[in-house]
């Protein structure tokens, strides 16, 4: 299941999202961690907290996404440019998974908090960046054999190229998630008591709240509001799901009428 941002948001995910946690099998990747590692939040029950924490570990992941995950269109003209444009590739790709280990780590005092959407939340998303971590780490390796063996009579380039799209589209698949984990993750803030078979019709924040988070996201992701491009990124989305539920007329603040 994905979720379409350009439609009017539906909160069409039910508790039963946890299910969409199918990558808990997937271990941690071992990588080094950059300054901002340094920011982990305690472990907290407040919603608030835990969403913004989200919201800022999906905003680094898009800077470093932007910053290493640019495609490298230059025509190579000889194996040893080939080899140097791959060499670069392979670091920029480890500089990321560092980044998203990082956006991970963000998380990480949440998964044991006392409340289920905060700590399945969390889990459903730490998870989500192993596996896409874990993917990288299967390209680094692609990348570090064509290293090695290119020019040798023995490397299928066609075959290496193949490999490489499987593991792009895999990736694609994963990516696809997000959003969705983003909506589940959003029941944080969403008033339980009522009729599990209804729309969710008001949340546990105040409207002041609620206006202080809009204003959260839109600090740390100065683009979620400008024209959704199909394609243009996948924390944007997860992010405009967040931002078009608490900007959801329909769906009243704890203090609201």
């Amino acid at each position: 299941m994905t979720t379409d941002v350009s439609k009017p948001f539906s909160f069409a995910v039910r508790p039963t999202f946890l299910a969409l946690c199918w990558a808990a099998s997937l271990a941690s990747a071992q990588t080094g961690h950059g300054p901002l590692c340094d920011i982990r939040p305690a472990q907290s029950d407040d919603a608030i907290e835990y969403v913004q924490t989200l919201i800022r570990s999906l905003a680094v992941a898009n800077a470093s996404a932007i910053q290493y995950g640019k495609v490298n269109s230059t025509e190579p003209k000889s194996v040893a440019k080939a080899i140097d444009q791959t060499t670069q590739q392979m670091l920029d790709t480890k500089h990321l998974n560092q980044d998203y280990r990082c956006a991970a780590d963000m998380l990480k005092g949440y998964r044991t908090s006392s409340k289920t959407f905060i700590r399945e939340g969390s889990t459903g998303i730490y998870k989500f960046f192993d596996a896409v971590i874990q993917l990288n780490e299967a390209v680094i390796a692609g990348l570090r054999f064509a290293i090695s063996n290119a020019g040798k009579p023995t490397f299928d380039a066609g075959e290496f190229a193949d490999d490489m799209t499987n593991l792009g589209l895999s990736l694609d698949g994963t990516f696809n998630t997000l959003p969705t984990l983003a909506e589940a993750s959003l029941y944080a803030l969403i008033d339980s008591r009522g009729d599990e078979e209804q729309p969710p019709s008001r949340l546990t924040i105040t409207a002041n709240e609620r206006q202080d988070l809009i204003a959260f996201i839109d600090r740390e992701f100065p683009s979620v509001k400008t024209p959704v491009k199909k394609g243009d990124s996948k924390f944007k989305d997860a992010v405009i799901v967040f931002r078009t539920g608490l900007t959801d007329p329909k769906i009243k603040a704890a203090d609201q009428e």
